[in-house]
């Protein structure tokens, strides 16, 4: 399922419009990527948890062409 499929999915569950729908998965989306972004965790029952791993050391100080 991609972008598009959600969409379609959410409109046809919910009674909403694809524009609606649009916007609720692209504020699903915003917030998703700032809670990762300020190191938060984000946690759905039932469904999974999401969070940033730490990268080694080794790769924060490899030189951007290897």
């Amino acid at each position: 399922m991609n972008k598009r499929d959600l969409v379609v999915s959410l409109s046809e569950r919910l009674s909403l419009t694809q524009s609606q729908s649009v916007e609720i998965v692209n504020a699903w989306e915003g917030v998703l990527t700032d809670a990762l972004q300020s190191g938060e965790r984000l946690t759905l029952q039932g469904f999974g948890t999401f969070f940033c791993l730490e990268p080694d050391r080794a790769d924060r100080t490899q030189s951007p062409n290897g």
